[in-house]
């Protein structure tokens, strides 16, 4: 097991934002985020890091998760915080 790890998660901002143009056959949007630093504390798949990951914020005092996406916004997205301890987190996985 490997020691907790910053890193950097987008949070997406929502609602996005519909744009005039089209794309295709579907409207343009534009999505925006920002980025946060959060510890990394247990990757479910660390060899493709495709899975769930547990995050810790030691300003929050907080567990949230985070998953990779590829579409809208390439990268790992944090999903949110979780009420409880790194267990409840865990278990909500």
């Amino acid at each position: 097991m490997r020691p907790p790890e910053l890193r950097e998660y987008k949070v997406l901002h929502s609602p996005y934002k519909v744009l005039d143009g089209q794309v295709g056959h579907r409207p343009s949007v534009q999505i925006e985020y920002h980025v946060v630093q959060l510890w990394l504390v247990l990757e479910e798949k660390p060899d493709t890091k495709m899975g769930y990951k547990i995050l810790y914020d030691e300003v929050a005092d907080q567990f949230g998760h985070a998953a990779h996406s590829t579409s809208p916004v390439p990268g790992d997205i944090f999903d949110g915080y979780f009420w409880g301890s790194f267990f409840d987190a865990f278990d909500a996985m």
